[in-house]
């Protein structure tokens, strides 16, 4: 993401996808997309905290 933020791209354009891969088997257990999914944990917090 930082050498896409400094090569101009724009901001709504920085993405950065993590496959986790089980060691042992090589299977893919779950797949993270920055920042997409900590803007969606923050909501959620939010959520729980006015609760």
């Amino acid at each position: 993401m930082i050498y896409s933020a400094f090569d101009g791209k724009s901001r709504d354009d920085l993405k950065t996808t993590v496959n986790i891969i089980d060691e042992k088997t090589g299977e893919k257990t779950d797949t993270i997309v920055f920042p997409d999914d900590i803007e969606d944990d923050t909501e959620d917090s939010d959520a729980e905290s006015e609760e």
